[in-house]
């Protein structure tokens, strides 16, 4: 009962104990039955524990797996595991709270943590990816990049939690969503921004233009997620596009403002000139003119909303230039009067002073004006000057100006309560506004008729732009003249700009023609370029060439210039190289060193322009150099082609002087012609000594073949020549330098000597081969006749090649020892035989000595044959002719003429003294090479 820990409260257990306990409280229990009790508890125990260390086992393989997953910060899972140890804990305590089914479903609530974590996870990181693909366009904002890298830094921990990748996600989105809204203010207040400069009367001001195109292109960079463009930037840009607003609109206003002091210091209402100055007839019409036309300009230029302030200012100044020269003539009736005068000098000291505002000048100007009132004329000839200027508006009647006057002095001379002042005044500013009407249409006149010459003597009077100009100009002014209401002094003005624009563009396009034709140099006279200048030439010289024309011509003037300059830079590249090239071949060569020469002198003088030095000259001159070089080059591949066939005579004597001295030069720089020439001399060489070898080659196959065929072809000596001559010609075909062709002729020497000598020696040998059988009597003993018959045996074998001359030479000896050794052994008459035994005997005797020292000789003139080489004459070969000799008469029967001599004997002595004769030549001649070659 006390040993079912940690089982205790297991279901099985816990009955398995009641039951026993129940056993032991029932007095009337068996033994047995307590048995039985207890191997139930015991079995159920055991079972619980299996089953508790199983499920712990799982437990804690869940731990570790979840530990060391990439869930485990996360608060699920770790709550779920300190939970799972908590219940094993609870459990291995034999707490009935935690039984193993507890452990089982802590171990499940575990796994489905991790899980779920698991799947979190993943749906939080998909959201990360897509947050991420969203931020554009305020990627690059400083909070958006913040949470950008602060997400990325999450993702990058495999073990980050969905709650922290949501969190980090969140972050994201809501900085994104803040940027871009905070994005989408700047560039909607930007668009307004632009929208108001564009429709607001400053769009033309070059700082609104400049603010304005700064602020699109970083709403275009920013819009395009660029780094360099952020919200920020579009704010300040904004900023500064409204700042320019503001200053400009200021700088507007005061151009206005000043303007405005303008128009009243010159005019009532802002476009009639002051009476005081329009009626004053001492105002000329050039000033009257100048005033008006200053002051319509400035009108036009307040009219148009959109006119630059500069412009207004300028107009400004001109309109208190113009209004001061007019007050300065219209003083002029009063200059006795002190207050005029000194108005006057106060008006003209404030218009000349630069820092005189123009509320000042207008002030001088007005308190000068106000001076006239006390100096006018009477009524009557106010009313008489009235109708006179009147008359007198034409041709500028229609002018601004002149027709306000004009309709303001009818009135006032309709009116019977004006008064002389109101009508003085009138006069005075119609006939002001009528001399300066006429001032400025007199002086746009001047101006259209003073462009209008140049025009007509421009280069360019033809073009159809200036035409057309100068016909409407001329149209403007004729209307004009007529005193047309569509033709007024701004009409001219304007007719005349268009003119001098067209002018200016038409000389503009002519210095563009002009510049071009003095940038074609250095290559002005390339054929593609001066054909495009000459084309261009001929637009100039044409005054009805039109600027479109012209700029066409230009442009292919440029094109065909610039062609030609990479052309020509290429053309002197390869030239550079090309001489370059030169300076390691065939620098010594003259055909080289001119080509490189002239080269050189065509690229200097094509440098400076010369029709004579050309591009393709430049091209021609190095492919001239490039040939001259390459005929170098192949001189070089042909002296070594040369080279390469001097086998198998490249060690004679000419051909190998030859052959080093064409290497000496091929090792230098040498000139082509140097190599050439050693190349003739070599070729001249093997001219000489390859037939020469082929001669000595083919006669020395024909003595071969000759000797080959004789005879005597086994004699050792024969035989030792012929192998000797067989290598050397073989060491020759190798080109070795111990077998030349004089070798050749030597080792032929050799052999055509030991044949000869062989030839000699076999006719001796016959010769005495005969003799001594033909002294033989015809009934010679058996043994003579077989020693005979060898003999003649021998010899036939001996004229077939087949038998040596010593083997001759034996079987002579031999048929001699014979009959020396059977003296008498003949028959025939007694008298006879003893007198033929005698000359046997005798014979025999004489011979022996003989047949002794003859294959001694033999063998001596054999190996007498020296082992060098004797001189060739060039005779070819030596034909061998064996000394003839005939016998005397009745030899036919072999028996010798009884003379009482020897003949055997005499016939012995001749051949052995022939044979040793020429085995000592060549004996002395062997010996005496010998020592020179040593």
């Amino acid at each position: 009962m006390q040993q079912t820990g940690p089982v205790t409260n297991e279901a099985d257990v816990a009955t398995a104990r009641t039951n026993l306990q129940t056993l032991i409280d029932d007095p009337t229990s068996t033994e047995q039955d307590l048995k039985n009790a207890m191997t139930e508890l015991a079995t159920a125990v055991t079972a619980a524990k299996t089953d508790r260390t199983t499920t712990n086992n799982e437990a804690n393989k869940a731990i570790t797996t979840a530990t060391n997953g990439d869930q485990s910060a996360a608060p699920a899972v770790q709550t779920a595991i300190q939970n799972l140890k908590d219940v094993m804990a609870t459990a291995a305590s034999d707490s009935p709270d935690a039984l193993t089914a507890d452990i089982a479903t802590a171990t499940a609530a575990l796994q489905q943590a991790v899980a779920d974590e698991d799947a979190a996870q993943e749906t939080a990181r998909a959201a990360a990816a897509t947050a991420l693909s969203e931020t554009a366009p305020v990627s690059n904002e400083t909070a958006v990049a913040s949470e950008i890298n602060a997400l990325q830094n999450v993702l990058q921990d495999p073990k980050a939690t969905a709650a922290e990748i949501t969190a980090a996600v969140t972050a994201l989105q809501s900085a994104v969503q803040t940027d871009t809204g905070t994005r989408n203010t700047a560039d909607d207040a930007a668009a307004t921004a632009i929208a108001d400069a564009e429709n607001s009367s400053l769009q033309n001001e070059p700082q609104i233009e400049n603010a304005i195109a700064n602020l699109n292109a970083i709403r275009e960079r920013a819009a395009a997620d660029s780094s360099a463009s952020l919200t920020a930037d579009i704010i300040a840009a904004t900023d500064a596009l409204r700042q320019a607003m503001t200053d400009v609109a200021q700088y507007q206003a005061d151009a206005r403002a000043d303007a405005a002091e303008a128009q009243q210091a010159t005019t009532t209402d802002g476009t009639t000139v002051h009476p005081e100055i329009a009626d004053s007839k001492a105002v000329s019409e050039d000033t009257q003119t100048a005033l008006t036309d200053a002051v319509t300009a400035l009108n036009d230029a307040l009219k148009n909303p959109d006119t630059p302030y500069a412009d207004i200012k300028t107009a400004t100044d001109k309109v208190f230039e113009a209004g001061g020269k007019a007050l300065t003539e219209a003083a002029t009736p009063y200059s006795d009067n002190a207050t005029v005068e000194s108005a006057l000098a106060t008006m003209q000291t404030t218009l000349a002073d630069p820092d005189a505002t123009a509320a000042e000048k207008h002030a001088a100007m007005d308190s000068l004006r106000a001076t006239f009132a006390d100096a006018s004329a009477a009524l009557t000839d106010a009313k008489t000057a009235a109708q006179d200027a009147l008359s007198k508006t034409a041709p500028v009647s229609n002018e601004t100006a002149v027709k306000d006057t004009a309709d303001k002095l009818q009135s006032l001379l309709a009116d019977p309560t004006a008064t002389k002042t109101a009508i003085e005044d009138a006069t005075k500013a119609l006939n002001q506004a009528v001399a300066d009407a006429n001032t400025a249409r007199d002086a746009a006149n001047q101006a259209a008729d003073k462009l209008a010459d140049q025009a007509q003597q421009s280069a360019g009077s033809g073009d159809p732009a200036v035409v057309a100009a100068l016909a409407k100009l001329q149209k403007v002014q004729a209307a004009a003249a007529t005193d047309s209401p569509e033709a007024l002094t701004q009409d001219i003005a304007a007719a005349t700009q268009a003119l001098q624009q067209a002018l200016d563009a038409v000389n503009s396009a002519r210095d563009a023609a002009n510049d071009a034709i003095a940038q074609a140099k250095p290559v002005s006279y390339e054929s593609a370029v001066a054909a495009a200048i000459k084309h261009l030439q001929q637009a100039l010289a044409d005054p009805a060439t039109s600027t479109p024309d012209l700029d066409k011509a230009v442009n292919a003037v440029k094109t065909a210039t610039q062609a030609a300059k990479v052309d020509r830079d290429a053309a002197n590249q390869a030239a550079d190289a090309m001489r370059q090239a030169a300076t390691k071949t065939g620098q010594n060569d003259p055909t080289v060193q001119a080509a490189v020469t002239k080269l050189a002198k065509l690229q200097q003088l094509a440098a400076t322009d010369n029709q004579d030095a050309l591009t393709a000259d430049i091209k021609a001159a190095t492919d001239a150099l490039k040939v001259a070089m390459q005929a170098v080059d192949d001189v070089r591949t042909a002296a070594d082609t040369l080279l390469g066939q001097t086998k198998p005579v490249s060690h004679e004597g000419a051909v190998a002087d030859a052959s080093k001295q064409l290497r000496v030069l091929l090792a230098g720089n040498a000139a082509e012609g140097d190599i050439k020439s050693a190349m003739q001399t070599l070729q001249t060489a093997l001219d000489k000594a390859k037939p020469a070898r082929q001669q000595a080659q083919s006669q020395a196959t024909d003595l071969l073949t000759q000797v080959q065929n004789s005879p005597v072809r086994n004699e050792p000596a024969v035989q030792e020549m012929m192998q000797r001559l067989q290598a050397v010609m073989a060491a020759a075909d190798q080109d070795d330098p111990k077998a030349l062709t004089q070798d050749i002729l030597n080792a032929m020497q050799d052999l055509q000597t030991a044949f000869n000598n062989a030839q000699a020696a076999r006719d001796t040998a016959n010769q005495d081969a005969t003799a001594l059988k033909n002294s033989v009597p015809a009934d010679m003993s058996d043994t003579i006749k077989d020693a005979w018959n060898r003999l003649a045996d021998v010899q036939a074998k001996a004229s077939r090649g087949e038998a040596t001359t010593a083997d001759v030479v034996a079987a002579t000896k031999a048929l001699a020892d014979t009959i020396g050794q059977n003296n008498g052994i003949v028959s025939g008459p007694q008298a006879r035989q003893a007198q033929q035994n005698a000359e046997l005997a005798t014979l025999g005797a004489t011979y022996q000595p003989t047949m002794t020292t003859l294959p001694a000789a033999i063998q001596a003139g054999y190996t007498a044959i020296p082992s060098g080489y004797l001189p060739y004459t060039g005779a070819g070969v030596l034909p061998y002719t064996a000394t003839g000799r005939t016998l005397a008469a009745g030899t036919a029967n072999r028996v010798l003429p009884d003379t009482g001599q020897n003949t055997m004997s005499y016939l012995t002595a001749i051949g052995v003294f022939l044979f040793a004769s020429n085995m000592f030549m060549l004996f002395a001649a062997r010996r005496k090479r010998e020592v020179e070659e040593d």
